[in-house]
């Protein structure tokens, strides 16, 4: 396991515990991901964090979410990065296939959502590529990148 392998100052503090609000409510925490097969339950508790806490949920696939301070986003951090180099959004390209990816998707001048991207990214895209199996992000580069 990465972690294993990694420096003593770099390792992830990794917490399975039955008790998600324990350790939140305790804890200075840079991220959280919850897995659960139950859907139903994943939902159930992140309309519990939502009402009890001011953070930034989002889900990456379809069996976890992920909890991140109020704000924290793809899309902010690309927009940090562009106001960094001086980069009008315009001028970026970002493209995604999950929740975690609409704010970056919005944020960018040219929002992508992959083939195999859920529909409610595929809605707020500009443009959508293959699938990742197709080479979808290359397809995009030598579309949008290259040939430009």
């Amino acid at each position: 396991m990465w972690n294993e392998k990694s420096q003593e100052d770099e390792k992830v503090n990794i917490v399975i515990t039955e008790d998600l609000f324990s350790v939140i409510k305790n804890t200075k925490i840079l991220k959280v991901v919850v897995y659960d097969d139950n859907i139903l339950r994943l939902n159930h508790i992140r309309e519990e964090i939502k009402t009890e806490t001011r953070v930034s949920i989002f889900s990456s696939i379809v069996n976890n979410i992920e909890i991140m301070a109020d704000g924290v986003s793809k899309g902010s951090a690309v927009n940090y990065i562009a106001e960094y180099f001086n980069i009008k959004s315009e001028e970026v390209i970002c493209i995604g296939d999950n929740e975690n990816d609409i704010s970056m998707i919005k944020y960018a001048g040219l929002g992508v959502a992959m083939g195999n991207a859920e529909g409610n990214v595929k809605e707020i895209a500009n443009y959508i590529t293959d699938t990742n199996d197709n080479d979808g992000v290359a397809k995009v580069i030598e579309k949008f990148v290259i040939k430009c």
